[in-house]
């Protein structure tokens, strides 16, 4: 359980900040440090309502800009699990803060404001454009530019108030405007595995922000960042020997022995759903995992790499289903792991229609094994108690 969220994080070194009405709320501004080369004693952290959610921030327009990720249905098989521009800013103090220690400190905040990339269909600002790579020609050229604001997502770390992985928490106000004045934090296992996995530096995606990169003391003094990631283990340390996988690779097959549930004869599954630790349908909707015998086996030996043939299944749920909606599927085909080359990934958003896949099927695919390096050999799944 989170710690209790009493009182409020909101300081400044300007004082006492001025009540700001929102949507119903009054709530306290948290207007940037004005500390010039002087850090402020506090960080301007989050405000909070009396139920102790989470006040949407405001005047985070000019907070420090650190990086616009982009991954594009057209280049992710017409399924991009985040295909919006995502604009990313982090609290002037926090970031003050990061300049001079290379470290996140309680209280930092982190804005994902979403827009769409730009179509034809919301105005006559293209004037040409390309439907197999979903370019817009503008006046500058072939590109992908920003549409309409589609959702506005908020980051808090404070090791002090909650008790998931790192401190941090993720919450969302919405897709639509206007946004929710308040948000409650998603369940832990629905964000925090995949940043402590592959986020470049204490969950966060550093790697990815030249603004952080390049102000990050721990870099500059040639101080490799003390990143959350888990190291690659050699395949060729402690592991069961190899064994057919009870689970076929080939997709034809495959779709045949989901249907027919016949991955549901594993000794060892989950009793009930729980939600999922990455983006399978939504973030946090329920999931189910079948392990096969010698997965289970290798995981509860503790072994530093699991057999050639280990097998999972994943029934994913969409919310308030009783019936699955689609399946994930990991099978190990390699005995070394190879950075994933040696896992085939496929997941199906569909239990009727198998084209209905976010990737192709196949070893190594990027979206799927981006995530799982961060667990035992590529399984973050754990046993059941």
């Amino acid at each position: 359980m989170r710690k209790a969220l009493i009182g409020a994080l909101t300081l400044s070194c300007l004082g006492t900040p001025p009540a700001v009405s929102q949507e119903g709320f009054v709530l306290q501004e948290t207007p940037s440090a004005q500390c010039s080369i002087y850090l402020c004693e506090t960080i301007n952290g989050p405000s909070y309502a009396p139920d102790g959610s989470i006040l949407r921030p405001i005047g985070w327009e000019k907070w420090v800009f650190i990086g616009s990720p982009l991954t594009p249905d057209e280049l992710n098989g017409g399924k991009a699990t985040f295909r919006e521009f995502h604009s990313v800013y982090i609290e002037p103090s926090a970031f003050d803060h990061y300049r001079a220690f290379g470290e996140f400190p309680n209280g930092t905040q982190i804005v994902k404001a979403r827009t769409l990339i730009y179509r034809p269909e919301d105005g006559d600002m293209c004037l040409d454009f390309n439907e197999d790579t979903g370019a817009c020609l503008a006046v500058s050229g072939w590109g992908y530019f920003n549409g309409d604001y589609s959702g506005f997502e908020l980051t808090v770390k404070d090791t002090t108030r909650f008790d998931d992985p790192g401190g941090w928490v993720y919450m969302n106000f919405g897709e639509e405007r206007p946004w929710a004045p308040t948000a409650e934090p998603f369940d832990a296992a629905a964000c925090n595995a995949c940043h402590e996995a592959n986020g470049g530096d204490d969950f966060v995606f550093t790697q990815f922000y030249p603004v952080l990169r390049d102000n990050d003391p721990k870099l500059k003094q040639g101080v490799k960042p003390a990143t959350t990631h888990t190291e690659e283990k050699d395949a060729s340390l402690r592991q069961l020997p190899p064994s057919p996988s009870p689970v076929p690779v080939d997709e034809e097959a495959l779709f045949a022995y989901l249907q027919n549930r016949e991955y549901q004869s594993f000794e060892t599954q989950d009793a009930e759903g729980h939600p999922s630790a990455g983006p399978h349908l939504d973030y946090g909707d329920q999931v189910k995992v079948f392990f096969s015998d010698t997965v289970a086996q290798s995981l509860r030996g503790g072994y530093d790499a699991h057999p050639q043939g280990a097998a999972l299944v994943k029934e994913l749920y969409k919310a308030d289903t009783d019936e699955p909606a689609g399946w994930a599927v990991a099978v190990k085909t390699e005995a070394d792991s190879d950075n994933g080359e040696g896992w085939f990934w496929v997941e199906y958003m569909s239990t009727q229609d198998p084209t209905q896949k976010p990737v192709a099927a196949g070893n190594g695919v990027g979206l799927c094994t981006s995530c799982h390096q961060g667990g035992n050999d590529f399984v973050l799944s754990q046993l059941p108690d």
